[in-house]
């Protein structure tokens, strides 16, 4: 059942700052990963196609 008590302001305000906080805090993390992914994608391809010569003509089957 939902909890119809009435709050008070200072409470829903600090909930919803803390809210806020958290939501610009996973915002941040997914800009800063998303930043170092895309710093080392140009990479991929060469790495694979290394390892898929080595594969193949390495003796790895």
């Amino acid at each position: 059942m939902r909890d119809v008590t009435p709050k008070n302001n200072m409470q829903m305000l600090i909930q919803s700052l803390i809210y806020a906080l958290i939501i610009v805090i996973i915002i941040a993390f997914l800009k800063v990963a998303l930043d170092a992914f895309l710093s080392v994608v140009v990479y991929i391809i060469p790495i694979a196609l290394v390892i898929f010569l080595y594969m193949k003509f390495g003796g790895r089957e």
